[in-house]
């Protein structure tokens, strides 16, 4: 029986690589991006059999990013969000980006109608002030996939 080929552990994408970028373009200062796709697990319960199926239910998006606060405009936006209850800001679109030189290519998940839901900020002596910014989603698009053969150097 052929073995199969070595996994080439150059082709790992290291994080240092990974950009996001918005309707404005890149953000710098964003250091930590994570998202999610969950689908509700439904139990059904039939007569005749103790085994319990599963449905799929509705599906949630959400997530939180990271980074050093260099501007005031999550502040700006949460600001928005209270003095004006009757026109909310437009969602915007996240472009999470992976372009490791290394790698078998170049990552891009679209996210959609990202809308964010707290605006944190105030701070600590000594520290590096960092903004979390948690979001949800309503759409997302794998724009460009990894590709290529993982075991060939």
């Amino acid at each position: 029986m052929p073995q199969a080929a070595p996994l080439v552990s150059d082709f790992t994408i290291l994080g240092n690589y990974g950009e996001l970028h918005d309707d404005g373009g890149f953000i710098a200062n964003i250091n930590k991006v994570e998202a999610k796709v969950t689908v509700a697990k439904l139990d059904v319960n039939r007569s005749g059999t103790r085994v319990t199926g599963y449905k799929r239910g509705a599906i949630t998006g959400e997530g939180t990013m990271t980074g050093f606060k260099v501007t005031s405009r999550w502040v700006e936006l949460g600001i928005n969000e209270m003095s004006d209850e009757t026109n909310p800001p437009t969602p915007i679109s996240l472009v999470v980006r992976l372009d490791d030189p290394e790698a078998l290519g170049t990552e891009e998940i679209t996210i959609g109608f990202v809308k964010f839901w707290e605006f944190p900020f105030g701070y600590n002596v000594g520290d590096l002030i960092m903004e979390e910014l948690p979001f949800t989603f309503e759409s997302i698009e794998l724009t460009t996939p990894l590709t290529g053969d993982f075991t060939t150097p």
